[in-house]
């Protein structure tokens, strides 16, 4: 697991202190790597003039703040280390969302944790920046976590939103596992659309046949999400699973279901498109996720290249 840490963020005054988005961050990550035993990697990214060269670094005044950050990540160390949680720290020399993929095409990490703050109604300032080119271009899936007011790290409520492709199906086992080892309970949603509709009422189907058509859709939708959750573990959430049908386009459903019952973790695939390599968000992706107030947790499609390149600087 990579948790990456806002390095500009770290100190308030002369004292180190986490921000809300790190410290929600950084807490999550080191109860994921606790839960599933996984090594962390403490990451920061700072931006200097040569980063090419250590000799000119040391020159500068960015050695002193090389020397606080490092200390304030051997801070976070120790207390992973309280945890049982064997943590490294990487300080890299770039772009933050550049620099964590690479040290993930370096390493190997399985999850890349950022944090985002509340940017207002009008826009979360950080979906536009590190954490939306992460979930474009990392080749793992990634979690963006969101301040809560409880101060334990665990999720209340899981929503999973499921479009029944490949990559959906994914997303329920993951939902599935995070409900479980988090005691939340867990809704798994689909959102129909009724395309036909307007071309039964042209044809002259009275409103009751065209009635009678939406239900028919939203049955077999309702009973192939049922039969795709049957599949997984569902049934080991201690906290419950609720099965839900929304109608409309899938980011409105989305987005009011997360209101209404005060979602947690958002867990959801993203989808190629246009064969653009790393372009993977999709058209229900890119109207959501900046509007919504919850922790996400982005899944990759099967066979995701990412379009980084170690050498890319």
């Amino acid at each position: 697991i990579l948790v990456g840490v806002d390095a500009e963020s770290l100190f308030a005054g002369e004292e180190f202190q986490l921000n809300p988005a790190n410290e929600e961050a950084v807490n999550r990550a080191i109860w994921l790597a606790e839960l599933s035993r996984a090594e962390l990697t403490l990451f920061s990214a700072l931006r200097i003039d040569h980063p090419e060269s250590a000799d000119l670094l040391e020159e500068t005044a960015e050695a002193a703040l090389l020397h606080r950050v490092r200390g304030a990540l051997e801070t976070l160390q120790r207390q992973a280390g309280e945890r049982g949680v064997t943590a490294r720290i990487k300080v890299a020399s770039g772009r933050a969302w550049l620099e964590i993929i690479h040290e993930v095409l370096r390493s190997g990490q399985q999850l890349v944790v950022v944090g985002t703050g509340d940017a207002g109604a009008a826009e979360r300032l950080l979906f536009g920046t590190t954490a939306m080119r992460l979930l474009r271009k990392c080749p793992c899936p990634v979690l963006v976590t969101h301040p809560r007011q409880e101060p334990e790290p665990e999720h209340k409520t899981i929503l999973v939103a499921d479009d029944f492709s490949d990559i959906g199906m994914r997303a329920l086992n993951m939902g599935v596992w995070a409900a479980r080892a988090a005691s939340a309970r867990l809704l798994v949603l689909h959102a129909v659309e009724f395309p036909l509709a307007g071309t039964l009422h042209r044809g002259g189907m009275t409103e009751e046949e065209v009635e009678e058509y939406r239900e028919k859709c939203k049955s077999e939708a309702e009973s192939k999400l049922n039969d795709r959750l049957a599949t997984t573990d569902y049934r080991t959430v201690e906290a419950g699973t609720e099965v839900m049908i929304g109608v409309g386009r899938a980011d409105n459903v989305i987005e009011d279901v997360i209101e209404d019952q005060s979602v947690d973790l958002l867990v959801m695939g993203t989808i190629a498109r246009g064969g653009i390599p790393g372009f993977v968000l999709g058209n229900t992706a890119e109207r959501l996720l900046p509007q919504i107030g919850c922790s996400v947790l982005a899944i990759k499609p099967p066979g995701f290249q990412c379009p980084v390149t170690v050498e890319e600087g």
